[in-house]
C-alpha cells in the first residue's frame, strides 16, 4: 500500500521544463504536456511571451545569453530540450552553434545539477559528431555531451525531416518534403519519410511517462513513428 501511495504521489509531482517551447515541436509538445494528467506543472523558458495561457503553465521570459539569471529556475522532473535553428535564421555558424549546442547543453547541465531526473532531447536523423555536415556534427556533439551529465534517464530522439506549420517558413524544407513524399509513394527512401511535429511530440510524451530502465537511449525516426501511433495524448 505504501508503495502504491508513493507511486501516486510521484505521478502528481511531475513538472515538465521546456526550452524551445515556441518552435515547431516545442509548441505542440507544450500543449500536450499541459493537457496530460501526469504533469501538474509545465515551465517554459522563452525569449518573448508566447501568448499561451493555462492554469498549469509558468512561462519564464529569459535571456539565453545570460544563463546565470535563470538557470536556478530549472527545477522539476523532466527537461525537454527542443531548440534548433538554421544558419540562415541564426546568421552564422557561430550563432547556430550557440542555439543548437551551447544553450541546450548549459540548460541540461543546470537542470541535472538542480535534481532534474530525466532529459528528453530532440536531435536529428544522421546526427554524428564526426560528420562533415555542420548541422549533423553539432547534433552529434550535443548527444555525446549530455550523455556524460548523469541524468537518471536520457532519451534522444532523431526525427527525419520535420514538417508542420512553422512561424518562420522554410521554403527549402517544404520543397524537400514534397520530393520525399513523392519518393515515398513510389516505395523509395522510406527511411527518410518526413515526420510531423505532432508525431514527435506524442513520442516524447510517451517516453516521459513510460517507466524506463535504460540510462541512455537513442530513438531513430522509424521508432518515433511507432511510438506516436501508440501514444494516448
Amino acid at each position: 500500500m505504501l508503495g502504491l501511495l508513493l507511486s501516486i504521489t510521484h505521478l502528481r509531482m511531475n513538472t515538465a521544463l521546456v526550452i524551445g517551447a515556441t518552435g515547431l515541436v516545442g509548441k505542440t509538445l507544450t500543449t500536450f504536456l499541459l493537457n496530460h494528467h501526469q504533469f501538474t506543472a509545465v515551465k517554459t523558458f522563452v525569449r518573448k511571451p508566447s501568448g499561451l495561457q493555462h492554469p498549469k503553465l509558468k512561462e519564464h521570459i529569459v535571456n539565453f545569453e545570460e544563463p546565470a539569471q535563470w538557470h536556478h529556475l530549472l527545477t522539476g522532473t523532466h527537461l525537454f530540450a527542443c531548440m534548433g535553428t538554421t544558419i540562415k535564421q541564426a546568421g552564422s555558424k557561430e550563432a547556430q552553434y550557440r542555439v543548437d549546442f551551447e544553450y541546450q547543453y548549459q540548460a541540461a547541465h543546470a537542470a541535472v545539477t538542480n535534481g532534474v531526473a530525466q532529459l528528453l532531447l530532440i536531435s536529428s536523423q544522421g546526427a554524428n559528431s564526426a560528420s562533415n555536415i555542420f548541422y549533423l556534427r553539432i547534433k552529434g556533439e550535443l548527444e555525446e555531451a549530455v550523455k556524460k551529465l548523469g541524468f537518471a534517464h536520457t532519451s534522444v530522439v532523431r526525427p527525419s525531416l520535420l514538417v508542420g506549420e512553422r512561424e518562420v517558413k522554410r521554403q527549402g524544407e517544404k520543397w524537400w518534403a514534397a520530393i520525399l513524399h513523392f519518393a515515398n509513394a513510389l516505395g523509395l527512401f522510406k527511411k527518410y519519410m518526413p515526420i510531423t511535429d505532432v508525431q514527435v511530440a506524442k513520442a516524447l510524451v510517451l517516453l516521459a511517462v513510460k517507466p524506463r530502465q535504460e540510462v541512455f537511449t537513442i530513438l531513430e525516426a522509424d521508432q518515433l513513428f511507432q511510438l506516436s501511433a501508440h501514444a494516448a495524448v
